[in-house]
């Protein structure tokens, strides 16, 4: 137990502060957008995601980072967030100036079952980089406006 704890430590530690912060962020955001999304309709999480007080000011950062640290803050965190918690999350984070990220909801069928995934894209790449999203066919696909 303890050198999981002084691994992890260490991890943070390896990080710079405005990644720290940004992993604080996402792990508080985690925990806010289930209770929103239980409580709001799903296009009004949307907009207060995509509020300027919402996105991060400063220089804009590779999208692939922030999808690692919003994954490690979820892995880190009281629950397991689920593949949508993690997507609008992520969502949220990223600024119109990275880049324009799609929000995607799709699903399959795998032995009659009925599955959903959630997913964001940007310029043609998956975020976070997984696999599983190909196989999904797209309900809905949601994309902010770039700023100007």
């Amino acid at each position: 137990m303890a050198s999981a704890t002084a691994r992890l430590l260490r991890r943070a530690l390896a990080l710079s502060g405005r990644e720290r912060l940004l992993f604080l962020r996402a792990w508080i955001m985690l925990l806010a957008v289930p209770s929103a999304l239980r409580l709001l309709p799903f296009r009004r999480v949307l907009a207060l995601l995509e509020t300027p007080t919402m996105s991060r000011g400063g220089q804009p950062i590779d999208a692939e980072r922030l999808a690692d640290l919003v994954d490690a803050a979820g892995r880190h965190h009281l629950f397991t967030p689920t593949c949508l918690h993690r997507a609008l999350v992520l969502y949220g984070l990223l600024s119109p100036r990275d880049g324009g990220a799609e929000l995607i909801l799709g699903t399959r069928r795998v032995g009659g079952k009925l599955e959903a995934h959630a997913w964001l894209e940007q310029a043609g790449s998956v975020l976070p980089a997984a696999p599983v999203s190909g196989s999904y066919q797209p309900l809905l696909r949601w994309k902010r406006e770039r700023a100007r």
